[in-house]
């Protein structure tokens, strides 16, 4: 949940990326694993969209919110995907926003703990949460390497295309016919 309040925060970055001591040893990524790999510990929940506390900020740093990406993809087009975010999110004022990994092609890893390096990441952006206003979605499946940022568009899709892909359902607390208009459209909120 991003609102126009949250991004506006001054709270600074800092970057203590750390492994989770939530997550047991052996079954989480560590800083080691990045050493080298020549991949970017790459934000799912991005540190610029968690200003509002110190410890939203620290805890965006935490490895269990990383994923392997290739560096031209983080600081290409998936930083201008998130930048695009928190534009809308100042129009709108109010957004909800899903990530995350797919393993589409073969499954590389990286490090001693073989952390699985996503083929592709998907991000699905809602608006319209509050009472009586229309729900609109954007939802983007992006290959886990460099594209120009000007094809961004071209990586639209839908959520029952992420959702068939992922496993995951996303909307199934919706009634059925808010949850099909929603999932099935491609939008053209572009």
């Amino acid at each position: 949940h991003l609102t126009d309040r949250y991004i506006a925060s001054g709270v600074k970055r800092k970057d203590d990326f750390r492994a989770d001591p939530d997550l047991p040893k052996g079954k989480r990524s560590e800083l080691i694993d990045y050493d080298k790999s020549g991949f970017d510990r790459g934000h799912l929940a991005p540190a610029e969209d968690m200003k509002r506390t110190k410890k939203t900020m620290s805890e965006s740093f935490l490895l269990s919110n990383m994923a392997p990406q290739k560096p031209d993809f983080n600081r290409g087009i998936w930083k201008s995907l998130e930048g695009k975010a928190r534009k809308w999110v100042k129009e709108r004022r109010d957004i909800h926003i899903i990530t995350g990994p797919l393993y589409l092609d073969p499954k590389p890893s990286i490090g001693p703990d073989r952390v699985a390096v996503p083929s592709h990441f998907y991000k699905i952006i809602i608006a319209g949460s509050a009472p009586g206003q229309k729900l609109d979605a954007i939802a983007f499946i992006l290959p886990n390497r460099g594209n120009d940022t000007a094809l961004l568009p071209k990586f639209i899709t839908n959520i029952d295309h992420i959702q068939e892909l992922s496993g995951l359902d996303f909307f199934d607390e919706l009634d059925d016919r808010t949850q099909e208009a929603l999932e099935s459209k491609t939008s053209q909120l572009w």
